[in-house]
């Protein structure tokens, strides 16, 4: 007699099949919408770079005999611009000819680009500000700040969650032997298994041969030959054909003459 858990399994594994389909419907979206993002952003910051060159090339590129401006009276002039209380964060060029950026978080929030010889201010940009900041706001928040961010991170931990019990209702109860692994009998006949189950997994089942009654006057008939190609494959039923057409056509055979009297009107082999 089955256990009551065990009668219970069968409706509880359709009920959460239906919460993981359309849990997953809800939560994809969103994770292709920021997946789709980040993939724009790659191939976006290249383009803004070549839409606003003095936000990211530097004035003094050009002369070798430029030297890097002390960082110390540049903190001094953010500070009595944006007031005491600013936090700023120094990016150094990363490259020959690139600009220093400065981060700004404060009243004013944004980027400042300065050459890094004489710190002569080339552009400033807000955060909110330009076609790429948009788009990584959106990639990074959804708009919504620390709120967006907040949303992301449960999304993604859900959508983790579903890929485990996923995993958990796919795995089968009883492997079929094409694809079981054993480990405990060395290392050679789990690498066998191993090899075995990746070449039963990706091969294609290819419908079997069905035998074929011969036709009258001991020869096949040309549907029979028809369905040979198509059952066993072209290069098969082709090389059927041709042995079948060169017995036919062989001088004395037996074969060949029965089958031109059952013929008597000069149709070609072949004809149905």
């Amino acid at each position: 007699m089955k256990s009551p858990l065990f009668m219970l399994r069968a409706p509880l594994r359709r009920l959460w099949l239906k919460i993981h389909r359309w849990i997953g419907l809800t939560l994809g979206p969103v994770l292709a919408l920021t997946a789709l993002l980040g993939a724009v952003l790659v191939v976006a910051l290249p383009i803004d770079r070549q839409a606003h060159p003095d936000f990211f090339v530097a004035r003094s590129a050009g002369d070798a005999a430029a030297a890097a401006l002390p960082l110390e009276p540049l903190q001094q002039r953010i500070l009595a611009e944006f007031g005491p209380d600013t936090n700023f964060t120094l990016r150094p060029a990363r490259n020959p000819g690139d600009t220093l950026w400065v981060l700004v978080r404060g009243k004013w929030e944004g980027t400042l680009y300065l050459d890094p010889a004489t710190g002569a201010e080339q552009g400033r940009r807000g955060t909110h500000e330009g076609a790429y900041n948009l788009l990584f706001e959106l990639h990074s928040s959804l708009l919504l700040e620390d709120t967006g961010k907040g949303i992301l991170a449960c999304v993604a931990l859900s959508y983790l969650f579903m890929l485990v019990t996923g995993v958990v209702l796919w795995w089968p109860t009883r492997w079929p032997p094409s694809l079981r692994i054993t480990l405990n009998r060395g290392l050679l006949r789990g690498l066998f298994d191993l090899l075995a189950a990746l070449a039963a997994h990706h091969a294609e089942p290819r419908p079997a041969a069905r035998a074929v009654r011969p036709a009258p006057h001991g020869r096949r008939s040309a549907r029979a030959v028809d369905r040979g190609v198509g059952l066993h494959g072209g290069v098969h039923g082709l090389a059927a054909a041709g042995q079948l057409h060169l017995r036919r056509c062989r001088p004395g055979a037996p074969q060949a003459a029965r089958g031109s009297q059952g013929r008597g009107n000069g149709s070609p082999p072949f004809a149905r």
